[in-house]
């Protein structure tokens, strides 16, 4: 189990460092401002604030480069868990530093870079920046998180479902039959032993066949 988790947490993040790269060269070939009216870039952007916030990360703010207050961000698809590049508005290709966006309102939009990017990452008031949409990392995170907590259970009521699924252990052998009131009185013959079967079943039943209409 532990060599299992090891490699797909390894393949995991190899596909998330792909899907980044392959996103960035494909933008590569399109203009500033095609890509910002598409949503996926924001121009022309200032440093609001930067601070420290939890685990050491730095948490960047940024606003429209306009001098009046009600400036506000044209209309985008950026989200919480997208992944960023930002860009000094003077360099074409090679980004800053990736980050994660932690929130974005009408005005603003906030990203936390790694405790890795705190010290070398110098943002100034004075320049202005782009960012760049690249990916989303909240599947990424699930994943990684439900792989961490498998490799972590030991004990409990999920035990021995866990050895059939990976092959160390043989299914148990199905339950009695039950007297089963269907809540639907459509289902055909083979519809209703396969919700028998599966109810029968004690760890785990697997049911292939077409979608049923009704």
């Amino acid at each position: 189990m532990e060599e299992f988790i090891k490699t797909q947490l390894e393949l995991l993040k190899e596909e998330r460092e792909a899907e980044i790269e392959e996103t960035r060269t494909w933008q590569e070939n399109i203009s500033l401002k095609e890509l910002q009216r598409k949503g996926v870039c924001l121009l022309k952007l200032q440093v609001a604030n930067q601070k420290t916030g939890l685990y050491g990360r730095l948490l960047v703010t940024f606003t429209p480069r306009k001098y009046d207050s009600v400036a506000v961000l044209p209309s985008n698809c950026f989200g919480s868990g997208d992944i960023v590049g930002v860009y000094e508005s003077s360099s074409p290709s090679e980004p800053l530093a990736t980050g994660i966006v932690s929130g974005v309102t009408q005005k603003v939009i906030s990203v936390a870079f790694d405790e890795s990017h705190s010290d070398a990452l110098n943002l100034s008031g004075d320049n202005t920046y782009r960012l760049l949409k690249l990916a989303n990392d909240v599947t990424y995170k699930r994943i990684k998180k439900a792989l961490i907590t498998l490799n972590q259970y030991h004990t409990g009521p999920a035990t021995h479902m866990i050895d059939v699924l990976f092959g160390s252990s043989e299914p148990s052998s199905a339950g009695l039959a039950r007297p089963v009131e269907f809540l639907n009185p459509s289902l055909d013959d083979s519809q209703k032993d396969a919700v028998v079967f599966s109810l029968n079943q004690r760890e785990v039943a697997i049911i292939h066949g077409p979608p049923w209409h009704r």
